[in-house]
């Protein structure tokens, strides 16, 4: 956002909302802006730099005090670090973009998050090309599917499946590391389909001026959700990712697996809310880190990625929107 856009889009809050209300929005906003474009890219550590993991599984917008309360369910430890970026759409171009480390150039990467690359036509998406950006790219788009009342999304068992499929030719595809990024804990909420069609998030994402309602972190700081209830659906969905990830990847994948998030979720701290491009606080930049050793058992196959259609990305707005994107 240019600062002549910051003006415009202040001048209509101000047309639009209480005076405190537009002030305190445009403030945030003008803060995430400056913070984006200084210190925000000079904070966090590049999943590059680290070596202890040969396949690593983004677990999309997780909490460390989230990934605290669950993962010693699982056996897990409770590390953590600072991530790139408080969004994945600045995650996915710093770890894979054009100046991204070159580690990433010889990596395979599997993805749920339509922020890979979505539309060469859009305001905001990153361009992730098999051959350039990565050695090996699946965008798991195909899978998405609704996973039970109205709940859209690539759930985490399909993306297990692309993954071991990829791993275990990993030597014929050329890659020595592979990323993950399933999209959970990030919503919708497999638990809350009575909240699907009332939520979305961030404007501007695929047109220039395009506005959004009301997202489900907005709608907890204006008490339109009890802060509980969206905390325990927030759990399930890392339960969710989870149960695959120990039962099925870990079972079935022989190597180091690594587990972190590419950001957080803001609840309040520092006027923060969601994970906005630019923030910088530790609820949406501190991320959690964990290894574990995984064996190949060969209980589960794995599946390929299917032949390419001219019309793979001809629906990825509509998905955005379902993960509360608009």
């Amino acid at each position: 956002m240019t600062f002549r856009d910051w003006l415009a889009e202040s001048r209509e809050r101000y047309q639009d909302q209480p005076v405190g209300d537009a002030t305190r929005e445009s403030a945030r906003t003008l803060a995430m802006g400056a913070s984006r474009r200084t210190i925000d890219t000079f904070l966090g550590e590049s999943i590059w730099e680290r070596d202890d993991w040969d396949v690593l599984c983004i677990l999309d917008a997780c909490r460390t005090d989230l990934w605290d309360e669950v993962a010693p369910e699982y056996g897990l430890e409770t590390g953590s670090r600072w991530s790139v970026a408080s969004c994945s759409l600045d995650w996915i171009d710093r770890e894979f973009g054009d100046d991204a480390p070159a580690d990433a150039r010889t990596a395979g990467y599997v993805t749920a998050n339509p922020f890979s690359g979505h539309s060469a036509d859009s305001a905001m998406s990153v361009d992730v090309t098999e051959g350039e950006h990565v050695r090996y790219l699946d965008e798991v788009y195909d899978e998405w599917t609704d996973v039970g009342g109205g709940v859209e999304t690539i759930p985490p068992e399909a993306m297990t499946e692309r993954a071991l499929w990829a791993w275990r030719r990993r030597d014929e595809l050329g890659i020595d590391r592979l990323v993950v990024h399933y999209m959970q804990p990030h919503q919708p909420f497999r638990s809350k389909p009575e909240w699907i069609g009332d939520a979305s998030n961030l404007a501007n994402l695929l047109e220039p001026g395009r506005e959004a309602g009301p997202c489900i972190w907005e709608q907890t700081r204006e008490g339109l959700r009890d802060e509980r209830e969206v905390w325990e659906a927030y759990q399930d969905n890392l339960r969710w990712v989870l149960d695959d990830v120990t039962d099925r990847l870990a079972a079935n994948c022989e190597g180091t697996i690594g587990l972190t998030a590419d950001h957080g979720n803001g609840l309040g701290a520092w006027g923060v809310w969601g994970h906005p491009p630019g923030a910088p606080t530790p609820q949406v930049r501190k991320v959690p880190w964990a290894t574990v050793e995984g064996v190949d058992d060969k209980t589960v196959t794995g599946s390929p990625p299917p032949a390419e259609t001219d019309d793979a990305t001809d629906d990825i707005a509509d998905r955005l929107e379902a993960l509360g994107y608009r």
